[in-house]
Formats: structure tokens, C-alpha cells, sequence
């Protein structure tokens, strides 16, 4: 779905101008790395960047719609559970679903279909 209601995206440099995007709604494929459970991760008002490889979820919009997003890595949880350094989700039914984050430097990432666990995660 487009909203057709475009927003102009400034990155990080300023200097570097600012482009035009899509809002759009939008599903990608979620597969668990470690139990193979698959996902449709279904996200709405989403900036389409078709030039980026990836996908860019903002936690706040995730919290505000009931999503909660656990970024403190697991090492530095006093008690790490399941729930430790994850995205977990209700689904229509109430089951619950939990996506592990990994880490790729200080960035944190949520593994998509098709990516494989990048080296020293």
C-alpha cells in the first residue's frame, strides 16, 4: 500500500542533500535462526528506499504499536532470557513470537530470509 504521501529523508551528513521516499506498508519474510519458524513481519508506514539493502525499523513506532524491542545486548543483562536483546511479538491469535537481535559492531540487527549470521555475531 502507498500512502501516496512522499517525506524528503536527510541522512546523517546534511551536506549531502536530501531525497524523496515513499511511505509505504509493506511484508518481509522473518525465518528464526534458530528454530527455522517463519515469519511475515508485516510494517506499516514504512519509507521504501529501494536503493538500500537492507530494512530499517524504527524501535519507537514499534513500541507505540505494541512491539517491544529489548536492544540491551545479553551480555550486559543481569538475567538474560529468551526475551534478552530481541523484537518480541504478539500475533492475531496472542502467540507470542521472539526475534533475536545480533550485533555487527554497535549496531544491532534483526535477520531477515535470505541473510546468514554475519562473522562474529
Amino acid at each position: 500500500m502507498d500512502f501516496d504521501t512522499p517525506v524528503n529523508v536527510v541522512g546523517y551528513d546534511a551536506a549531502l542533500g536530501s531525497k524523496e521516499y515513499r511511505i509505504i506498508s509493506g511484508a518481509v519474510g522473518y525465518v528464526h535462526p534458530h528454530s527455522g519458524t517463519k515469519y511475515h513481519v508485516i510494517v506499516h508506514q514504512a519509507v521504501h528506499m529501494p536503493d538500500l539493502d537492507h530494512h530499517l525499523l524504527c524501535p519507537m513506532q514499534c513500541r507505540v504499536n505494541g512491539v517491544t524491542v529489548n536492544e540491551c545486548p545479553r551480555m550486559y543483562c543481569q538475567n538474560p532470557t529468551k526475551e534478552s536483546h530481541a523484537i518480541v511479538i504478539k500475533d492475531e491469535n496472542g502467540s507470542e513470537g521472539v526475534m533475536p537481535l545480533f550485533l555487527k559492531g554497535v549496531t544491532y540487527l534483526l535477520l531477515m530470509c535470505g541473510t546468514h549470521i554475519p562473522r562474529g555475531v
